[in-house]
């Protein structure tokens, strides 16, 4: 009898941890802010790695939208022990050094592998239609440290080119890049306007349905599962963990809704990404 009420005892507090931790998972994700996609690379693509050599990369490109808030890149370093790469991220209208739009610096001390840098900056300062020029100087603490940009050799952007020391090296290439814009809902809302605008893009890109009836859709489909979960959760959860009542069926719900965003929105926490700030 003792034997029997430890391992109750202990698998209630097992359960009870792994109910905290979704909670504690849902809620920080909840915390981050949300960034629509509005244009991505091929994924069918393979890109390769360019070594900075001059201490200037960058990549021209056209705001396809307004609220433009986002633009990711990719890199590695190779770093010796004690030594450091400097990488300053910078925003400009048009290409060089001047009519910056914001910056900011950061040090590498390690070498790290496919690395992926979130430039974010305020959306008010982009309007849609605005020729921009990312701008990416390199300061190497010594020979020995080496700094790679992902990109392709390719013309996979028609808006666009890859530059060296702000003029074409070798036409026809471009920066790996992700462009984001700020929602236009609010949160919990913001969430589902990601996958939405998806949809929608792709539906226009293949001459489908139109937008109206996409996001419609997707509401429709979104509800319906949702609705699926929390059932399910009720029904199935209790019978999981040998108990019954609305506390039982409310940590199902927090364990397989956090168990959803771990799959559909693992990618958009900030874990593992190096998050630059423009000011």
């Amino acid at each position: 009898m003792a034997r029997s009420s430890l391992w109750r005892r202990v698998r209630q507090g097992a359960l009870v941890s792994v109910v905290a931790a979704s909670l504690v998972w849902i809620v920080y994700l909840a915390m981050q802010p949300v960034h629509v996609p509005v244009f991505e690379m091929s994924t069918e693509l393979t890109s390769r790695y360019t070594q900075v050599l001059t201490g200037v990369k960058g990549q021209t490109f056209v705001a396809p939208s307004d609220n433009l808030s986002r633009i990711d890149v990719w890199f590695r370093t190779e770093v010796e022990p004690g030594e450091d790469v400097g990488i300053i991220f910078s925003l400009h209208r048009g290409v060089g050094s001047g009519n910056e739009i914001a910056s900011q610096t950061i040090v590498v001390r390690e070498s790290r592998d496919q690395l992926r840098a979130r430039v974010s900056f305020d959306p008010a300062l982009i309007s849609k239609g605005d020729r921009l020029y990312l701008r990416l100087t390199t300061v190497l603490s010594s020979p020995r440290t080496h700094l790679f940009f992902a990109y392709f050799r390719e013309d996979v952007y028609q808006d666009g080119e890859l530059r060296e020391l702000d003029r074409i090296d070798v036409v026809g290439q471009d920066l790996r890049f992700k462009l984001f814009r700020d929602p236009h809902l609010p949160k919990p809302l913001a969430w589902a306007e990601a996958p939405i605008a998806r949809a929608i893009e792709a539906a226009g890109e293949s001459a489908g349905p139109p937008p109206w009836s996409v996001a419609l859709t997707m509401t429709v489909i979104g509800t319906l599962a949702f609705a699926v979960i929390v059932v399910s959760a009720v029904l199935a959860w209790p019978r999981l963990v040998g108990g019954s009542g609305y506390g039982n069926a409310l940590g199902g719900v927090i364990v397989l809704i956090a168990i959803i965003l771990a799959i559909v929105a693992h990618g958009e926490a900030p874990i593992g990404k190096l998050v630059v700030q423009l000011s």
